[in-house]
């Protein structure tokens, strides 16, 4: 019998389950559920461990998963990540090397992180200093261990076993960017925050989290036109920027949409100002999160920042009924992650 995964993707005010069967080394779709919560007042869902644990139990009973194996990523901004230069090219000193640098470079003390690392691969560079030395540069992640023991509680208490606690970049990575080693710029708008990522080659080489979300432009909608929030949701989606007569809600978000696009500018240019990233160009914008499918979004991004800018299919690697593919299409953006998740054991 193949194997099955859990993708659980736990936002701030929500969780996104999809269970992918592996047939052979492609993903399968099984089943997958979702939960909406009222925001929580200063703070998050995971905040409360009992009730996330509840919820995942509420979500794979009703979506009637199989498997108990699941894989979870941790917050953005939530978790430290770093290109760092490590000053050795020889294995077997590589783990020492990277604990050194890492005390430079971590706000934390190490005894109260968990660090994880990847060399990347080919990539080794000469720098001068009292003579020629090698580098290798490593992809450094870290987290709170108090945050990591919380989510190993969350899923103990579920009744799942979690195989991997890994970081969003990679999840979506896999899902949206797949095999493509170009380099690449990705923006996940949910709810309350959004995360922009620039991947390079495969791998994410710089990341920053803002509190922007979708929920921003559905309230400036709301109160510039005078209507629920309810409302303004559903206007946000059937109508968004292609709205011309009074240009009352490209308006109403031109704030919010001004300082998403200055964020985006600014990554690009820390990006490009580091020495080796100087000749890089990105290559195209891929939109995803819930806020991705705001009408007209992916166009206006593109003629702003002058580059090809659409929303992500993160389906597009899964085999699944082909009757589903309408509220697949639909739902798609807000489960780029799980789905990234859940094919992490798989490819």
């Amino acid at each position: 019998m193949p194997k099955s995964y859990l993708g659980v993707d736990l936002g701030a005010t929500s969780i996104k389950i999809v269970e992918l069967q592996d047939e052979g080394g492609r993903p399968r779709l099984l089943t997958y559920g979702y939960t909406e919560q009222p925001p929580v007042p200063q703070g998050e869902l995971t905040d409360d461990p009992a009730k996330t644990a509840d919820l995942i139990k509420q979500i794979c009973a009703k979506a009637k998963t199989t498997s108990r194996l699941a894989v979870a990523a941790l917050p953005v901004a939530s978790v430290f990540s770093s290109i760092i230069n490590v000053p050795t090219a020889l294995k077997k000193d590589l783990a020492s090397a990277v604990s050194w640098e890492a005390k430079k470079v971590i706000p934390l003390s190490l005894e109260e992180m968990v660090l994880d690392w990847k060399a990347i691969e080919g990539e080794i560079a000469n720098f001068e200093a009292e003579k020629e030395k090698k580098f290798v540069r490593v992809l450094l992640t870290a987290a709170a261990k108090s945050l990591v023991k919380k989510y190993l509680d969350i899923f103990k208490t579920s009744g799942l076993n979690l195989l991997s606690l890994e970081t969003e970049a990679f999840a979506l990575i896999r899902s949206l960017v797949g095999i493509d080693k170009s380099t690449i710029l990705i923006v996940d708008i949910g709810a309350a925050s959004t995360n922009i990522f620039i991947v390079d080659n495969g791998l994410p080489v710089l990341n920053r989290s803002i509190d922007l979300g979708g929920a921003t432009f559905t309230k400036n909608i709301s109160v510039n036109l005078g209507i629920s929030l309810e409302e303004a949701e559903q206007l946000k989606y059937d109508v968004g920027l292609s709205f011309r007569q009074g240009e009352g809600i490209p308006r109403s978000i031109e704030t919010s949409l001004a300082l998403l696009i200055n964020e985006i500018r600014y990554c690009i240019n820390i990006f490009q100002s580091q020495e080796e990233m100087r000749a890089k160009r990105i290559e195209k914008i891929i939109l995803t999160g819930g806020g991705a499918v705001l009408s007209g979004l992916s166009e206006y991004l593109g003629e702003k920042l002058a580059v090809r800018a659409y929303v992500g299919d993160p389906w597009a690697r899964v085999i699944y009924p082909e009757e589903l593919k309408p509220v697949l299409e639909e739902i798609g953006p807000k489960f780029a992650i799980a789905i990234g998740l859940a094919m992490r054991e798989i490819e």
